[in-house]
């Protein structure tokens, strides 16, 4: 077996549902191999029309081969107390791509794209059918290859390949409040 490294960029989403009071706090979740280690974006507070911006880098290490190779993403409306509110995810079959690198062990781009999220059944039946989508990219590279050109999670230093500018929308804490009566004295 050997230890690939994968990483991903979050770019944006957009048409997320936007389930509480037609706005949402998007994050997005990542998980790979293991449920419990996932990888997770900063918040696009307060979407009213299901766009959120990210520019996030989330980095995995990877076991190839292995029996799991499907890359969970799903979108969340995040809560700063208790649990977020799932609200749509897919699953990305990276087994290709593995096998091609485990093959070759040589580095691979997974150009930027819009993957189709799915609404969870219960928001379905809400009405809410269409689940948005993600723009990311990916790069898949061997252990000795990231450790020759390392990178920061999130837009942390090494900020680089690609330089991650962190976004100015959705990130003020006055979005996060909303219209709540903080606001409004």
């Amino acid at each position: 077996k050997s230890i690939y490294q994968l990483r991903i960029v979050i770019w944006s989403v957009d048409d997320i549902p936007t389930i509480n009071n037609g706005k949402a706090d998007i994050q997005i979740v990542a998980t790979l191999q293991d449920p419990n280690a996932p990888e997770k974006t900063d918040v696009h507070h307060n979407s009213s029309d299901g766009h959120g911006e990210f520019n996030w880098r989330m980095i995995f290490d990877v076991e190839y081969p292995s029996e799991k190779h499907y890359l969970q993403i799903s979108a969340e409306d995040y809560h700063l107390a208790g649990s977020n509110e799932p609200l749509s995810s897919n699953s990305y079959d990276l087994e290709p791509f593995l096998k091609k690198i485990h093959k070759t062990k040589n580095s691979i781009d997974i150009e930027k794209h819009t993957i189709t999220l799915n609404s969870y059944e219960s928001l379905a039946k809400k009405g809410f059918i269409n689940g948005g989508s993600v723009t990311l990219q990916m790069k898949i590279l061997t252990m000795n290859e990231a450790n020759t050109c390392p990178v920061g999670r999130g837009q942390d230093n090494p900020n680089q390949d690609p330089e991650l500018t962190k976004p100015t929308t959705g990130r003020d804490v006055r979005d996060g409040l909303g219209g709540t009566a903080l606001l409004n004295k």
